[in-house]
């Protein structure tokens, strides 16, 4: 036992990893084995401690499903598209009283892929954040606002959006309920997601058997676009994650790198748009 390293803890949690095992079992089980080498520590049995520094595994560590290109594009296409994230006679489930617009659950998810940003920072958009073909997130996980182009569809998407609602002024949230103005939580939305999943008789995981959930429209246009050629640096960059140790906040001596790093995300944005072409989609509800 006191030949064991934290290396070899970690090593262990990755052969674990490869068999399928979940993050929660691999957690439980390396909390055991911390909870054994404790008490072997206090009888005097045990001299060295390996897992020293072994962390726990974050969920967000898991590697999620993808959406296939074609799913991306039938889940998207518009205005056909807006349908499967409404609630109407073949809703897969119980609307619990929800009236939110088909066109509010389509633009977050759009904008979730097309972005590839947190829910939490969309919805805490603005309607002054959004200017054409730009959006500004202002509340990252990268510590700081970022503002980057949008493919033409969110753009449509944002404009249909604002053309549904009875009031928007520069401080409204763009996601709201339309009576009172409130902005919306991320709670409405796994069930509309759930919902557009089940119209389109998506299966639960991908073809490698992983997990697919809102999360997974993120982890699939990075790997769209990065199998599709694309700059990895860039596609990093484009999807708001941070180097090293994190982002600074902008400020009158960063503005000038800030539109420089706008303009060269652009590049990108031809690809999105072939990723989310729908010319030839049907859709085929189950």
């Amino acid at each position: 036992m006191d030949e064991l390293t934290p290396g070899d803890i970690e090593d262990f949690k990755k052969d674990l990893r490869r068999s399928g095992t979940g993050t929660r079992t691999i957690n439980l089980t390396v909390g055991a084995i911390r909870t054994a080498i404790n008490e072997g520590l206090h009888r005097g049995d045990i001299k060295n401690d390996p897992t020293v520094g072994v962390h726990s595994i974050k969920s967000d560590e898991e590697e999620r499903g993808i959406f296939s290109i074609e799913e991306i594009r039938k889940m998207f296409s518009f205005p056909g598209g807006l349908r499967l994230w409404g609630y109407d006679t073949g809703y897969h489930g119980s609307p619990s009283g929800e009236k939110v617009l088909p066109i509010i659950p389509y633009t977050l998810a759009l904008l979730m892929f097309a972005t590839g940003e947190r829910p939490s920072a969309i919805l805490r958009l603005n309607w002054e954040d959004v200017d054409s073909d730009m959006i500004t997130f202002r509340v990252t996980k990268a510590a700081g606002a970022r503002s980057i182009p949008i493919v033409t569809m969110a753009t449509k998407a944002l404009r249909e959006l604002s053309d549904s609602m009875l009031h928007v002024a520069p401080a409204d949230p763009v996601f709201c309920h339309d009576d009172t103005g409130q902005r919306l939580t991320y709670a409405f939305f796994p069930k509309r997601f759930a919902h557009m999943m089940a119209t389109l008789d998506l299966p639960t995981n991908d073809a490698d058997g992983r997990k697919r959930t809102p999360y997974s429209l993120k982890s699939s246009l990075i790997t769209h676009l990065i199998d599709g050629g694309a700059d990895p640096i860039l596609v990093r960059e484009y999807v708001g994650h941070s180097h090293g140790t994190g982002e600074k906040r902008l400020t009158k001596v960063q503005s000038r790198y800030k539109k420089a790093q706008r303009e060269r995300l652009k590049i990108l944005l031809p690809d999105i748009e072939v990723l989310l072409s729908a010319e030839s989609v049907v859709i085929t509800e189950s």
